[in-house]
């Protein structure tokens, strides 16, 4: 009797089923959130800098370049030092640098705090997931996942709502400072609920490695975010970063692959559904991000909304996004992995190719339900490769997985919104159009190449067996 009693209060334990998935995705979201939301603010943003609302692509891109950078050493930190303060300090400094973003005076100011900003989440977003997929076993990781990726990912459609009510209403400013309270509330609950675990076997830090790594995917970087844009590096400069950081990343891959205990452990590739599911990642990263940064871009300077209309014509994808949050998991019992990635990705494409016939006189219906597919189709693919990517992936190597997915999601992430200055920038020339014309053509040409990377990922999607997670269900 009292064997099941135990049993009983083990299984129904509401701080591990509730209480710690709902910290992790409000941490989750206030990332988002603020990643996404500067992104309705950069024309104010320029207009108060006295800059080209494109160079402020530099403010939102050194935000990811920061992540995909410290990401890599998440892990060996939260083994080193304990998951609970990896957290605990990760939430602070996020803090302290959005204050800091707060007050910036020019966009040299706002760059450098939001490289501080992205050190702290970082830490803060895989450190979360490591204490979320430690403590579940792999069966309920598609439910668990479920109730943290909906509410960041609302985080992430809604910042450009948000930023575009905050910019209009108060100031830009407040997109960062409305991260304090809910940090400080972040750092109440973790203190009173999450629990401190370090690692036994500790591995050593790879400092080449993650010197390498942080080197390559840094000129890499610079090499796509400065194409067409000779302001600050002449076009030799340029090219000779994108040589250089592509030389170096493949020195990197080489020597991660002899090195015992790299910074990353290419080896993981070898479990199937991790490898299709990072490489669907790599390009669904990407094109979200940038659709989260065309979207208000084109509504503001091509259409003349202000930032508070263009937040709220981009909510129909976070409405997507809490519909398909009620049946994406089901689904996923009911077709499987396969059948449910790629059918939303090619939703996916489909609503991007919908999304390049928007132009001024585009009815707002139309408007509203290519976002809301879109929406839709997002929750998809992101609930999925979610549990996919860790279900077949032993439970020691939960770490180095995290930190290889998570350093390439948000490295996708700035070169998706690289790319899609670039497209801007590039067909502009090409076609002597003017970028922010009212028929918003250049958008269009940019959203036909994102749809691109739809398709690479639904090639991926397809190399899923019927079988894939099925024992995870």
């Amino acid at each position: 009797m009292l064997e099941k009693k135990i049993n009983f209060i083990n299984k129904y334990n509401p701080t591990k089923e509730l209480i710690v998935p709902t910290i992790v995705a409000i941490v989750l979201a206030m990332e988002f959130l603020d990643a996404t939301s500067l992104n309705t603010a950069v024309p104010s943003i320029a207009k108060n800098f006295a800059v080209n609302p494109i160079v402020l692509k530099l403010s939102v891109i050194c935000y990811f370049l920061s992540l995909a950078v410290f990401i890599p050493i998440s892990g060996w930190c939260a083994d080193r030092f304990g998951t609970k303060v990896m957290f605990m300090a990760s939430v602070g400094v996020f803090i302290a640098a959005s204050l800091l973003c707060g007050i910036s005076q020019n966009i040299w100011q706002l760059t450098i705090f939001r490289f501080i900003q992205g050190i702290g989440g970082a830490f803060m977003n895989p450190v979360s997931r490591i204490i979320v997929v430690r403590l579940f076993p792999p069966k309920q990781l598609v439910k668990i996942q479920g109730i943290m990726f909906t509410p960041a990912m609302l985080g992430y459609v809604l910042g450009p709502f948000l930023g575009g009510i905050l910019t209009t209403y108060l100031s830009w400013r407040w997109i960062f400072y409305i991260n304090v309270p809910l940090g400080l509330l972040t750092l109440y609950w973790g203190n009173i609920y999450i629990e401190q675990h370090v690692e036994k076997l500790r591995r050593k830090f790879d400092i080449l490695g993650f010197i390498l790594a942080a080197v390559s995917l840094c000129l890499i970087t610079v090499f796509v975010e400065t194409l067409n844009h000779y302001e600050f590096l002449s076009i030799h400069a340029v090219f000779l970063c994108g040589v250089a950081g592509v030389g170096l990343f493949a020195v990197l891959v080489v020597y991660c692959l002899y090195k015992v205990q790299p910074v990353f452990d290419f080896a993981l590739f070898k479990v199937r559904t991790f490898r299709i599911g990072f490489g669907i990642n790599l390009n669904f990263y990407a094109i979200n991000a940038s659709i989260s940064f065309l979207l208000p871009l084109m509504y503001q300077e091509c259409f003349g909304l202000s930032a508070v209309q263009s937040g709220f014509l981009v909510l129909p994808i976070a409405i997507g996004f809490i519909i398909s949050r009620f049946f994406a998991s089901k689904i996923i019992h009911m077709v499987g992995f396969k059948w449910a990635v790629s059918v939303s990705i090619a939703t996916t494409l489909a609503a991007i190719v919908l999304l390049s016939f928007i132009g001024a006189a585009t009815p707002s219906y139309f408007i509203i339900m290519s976002e809301l597919l879109f929406g839709m189709a997002t929750v998809g693919v992101g609930a999925s490769t979610g549990a996919l990517n860790y279900i077949d992936m032993p439970r020691d190597k939960i770490s180095a997985a995290t930190a290889i997915d998570l350093t390439f999601r948000q490295f996708s992430s700035s070169i998706g919104i690289g790319l899609s200055a670039f497209c801007l920038s590039g067909f502009a020339k090409f076609f002597m159009l003017d970028m922010f014309s009212v028929n918003a053509k250049i958008f269009h040409y940019t959203f036909y190449v994102i749809a691109l990377l739809a398709v690479i990922a639904l090639y991926v999607s397809f190399k899923l067996s019927k079988q894939d997670g099925m024992h995870a269900l």
